[in-house]
């Protein structure tokens, strides 16, 4: 009997699970799909985040590279064309204060004053024409009145209008120097008639032909003017002299380089 009812139990089927056993399985595979989800839209946020990097850190700094290399490369251009530009200019301003120095010395030493088209009882001696210019202020109004000068920089021209200012107060000195030497002449040949050299070149021929053609006391007051007239025409040829050298030293002048 006991036999027949174990031989039942086992002919009887196995209970199915209940659903509260089936409910932890849900949720595990649920959170395996959402886990893998994650995973998904991590991969994608850091995807990304990689373009973005890239755009906004990479890029730009690929592009500032280039930008600074071809900004260098400008830079050097322009230092290049500067410094042609420098030394165009230099030589436009050497040119200029060339030309400078040779009007003003011709116009400020009398060379500029007398036209050969008048008599010559007309014309005044060199040494008047000479000592009756005031230099600084001839100096000066030239300067204003030349259209190339104004081609030179500010500061160019500052400094070039300093050093013509000097140039004027250094020839003054000089000027009364030798206006005092040339109006002694006559006195000095008075006093002692060989202190002044004998006339040389053609003058000095002239007199020696005239010797015996004329009275000896006029031949000698004759050679006495004579001497006095080279005597003074020698000490104005030497102020103006002085004054061309000192107006030449404008070619010398220490420009300030441009940095």
């Amino acid at each position: 009997m006991s036999t027949f009812r174990h031989q039942k139990r086992l002919r009887q089927p196995l209970a199915r699970p209940s659903a509260r056993a089936n409910r932890p399985v849900k949720k595990s595979r649920q959170l395996d799909v959402w886990l893998l989800r994650l995973s998904h839209f991590s991969q994608f946020g850091l995807f990304l985040f990689t373009v973005g990097a890239i755009y906004f850190t990479v890029i730009p700094l690929y592009q500032k590279t280039l930008l600074d290399e071809a900004i260098a490369k400008k830079e050097v251009e322009l230092s290049v064309a500067n410094a042609a530009l420098e030394r165009a200019y230099a030589r436009v301003r050497a040119t200029v204060v060339t030309d400078y120095v040779f009007f003003a010395g011709a116009k400020c030493t009398g060379l500029l004053e007398q036209p050969e088209s008048l008599p010559i009882p007309a014309r005044s001696s060199l040494a008047d024409t000479l000592f009756a210019i005031d230099v600084p202020a001839c100096l000066t109004s030239t300067a204003k009145e030349s259209v190339a000068l104004q081609e030179l920089r500010p500061d160019d021209r500052k400094l070039f209008d300093q050093r013509l200012s000097a140039v004027g107060a250094e020839v003054l000195p000089l000027r009364q120097r030798r206006m005092v030497e040339h109006r002694e002449v006559p006195s000095r040949a008075a006093a002692n008639p060989t202190a002044l050299p004998p006339p040389e070149g053609f003058t000095g021929r002239m007199l020696e032909f005239l010797a015996n053609r004329e009275p000896p006391e006029r031949h000698q007051q004759h050679v006495r003017e004579t001497q006095i007239e080279a005597e003074q025409s020698r000490i104005a040829t030497a102020y103006a002299n002085e004054v061309k050298q000192k107006i030449s030293a404008l070619m010398a002048i220490e420009w300030v380089k441009k940095n």
